[in-house]
Order: structure tokens, then C-alpha cells, then sequence
């Protein structure tokens, strides 16, 4: 995040600005969405804002991630990301699947970039054994 300090007649003004890069990216979850959208697009920005918004209140993940032991709720893409990776059952690994597909639905994402995010997120969970 940069800071600038814009002086205009004697006000200061303080504005705060998000950037976000590729090269801050920590994840392949985060990945996917960066790659998916842009950042002009700001029903897609919103839509992610939605959905990140959406991750720490979801009962059937948080479910699942208490269920094997992740210490807390999912805050973010990053988390989810150490939740997919983690030790899951086929199972849980559809029932966490079909909640990010009504998730991405319900936060306004079109048709073509839920595919895209869905198809990109499945792909960062590895095989998972019964």
C-alpha cells in the first residue's frame, strides 16, 4: 500500500491507495483471480471484494476446515489455498468445491469468469485420497 500526502492550500490530504501486482501474489488461489480479471473491471474488482468478504462467514467450509483442524476460520484467498493443499477427503474436497462455485455466483462474478475461477481453482487442490 502507498501512502500520499497531497498539500493544497494549507489542507493535508491523506489518500491511500491499494496496489495490487503479481509479484505480491502468495498463492495460486490468489493467482487465479488475478488472472482471471482486471483491475479496470470494477465489477469484477467488487466481485472479488465480495467473495474475499464472503470466505470468514461461510458455515460449510469453516465446517470443514474446524473439522480437520485449521486453527480458525478462512480470512482470505491465502487461507483457502492452505485449506485445499491441506489433508482433505474426497468429500469434504467436493462439498469445499460446490460452496466456492455458489460463492463465486452469489458475489456477482459472470458465467464465463465463474468457469474460469472454478476450472483455475480446482486445479490448485491436488488429487485427494477417501
Amino acid at each position: 500500500m502507498n501512502i500520499y500526502f497531497i498539500k493544497e492550500n494549507s489542507v493535508t490530504i491523506l489518500s491511500f491507495v491499494k496496489e495490487k501486482t503479481f509479484a505480491q501474489t502468495s498463492d495460486p488461489v490468489t493467482t487465479c483471480f488475478l488472472q482471471n480479471g482486471s483491475f479496470q473491471d470494477l465489477a469484477y474488482q467488487h466481485s472479488e471484494d465480495v467473495f474475499d468478504k464472503s470466505l470468514p462467514n461461510d458455515q460449510v467450509i469453516n465446517n470443514i476446515a474446524a473439522s480437520v483442524g485449521y486453527p480458525g476460520p478462512i480470512r482470505n484467498t491465502s487461507d483457502l489455498y492452505v485449506l485445499l493443499t491441506g489433508n482433505l477427503s474426497s468429500d469434504n474436497l467436493n462439498q469445499i468445491e460446490n460452496e466456492i462455485s455458489s460463492i463465486l455466483a452469489a458475489a456477482g462474478f459472470t458465467a464465463g469468469q465463474q468457469q474460469n475461477l472454478n476450472d483455475c481453482i480446482d486445479n490448485v487442490a491436488p488429487n485427494q485420497s477417501d
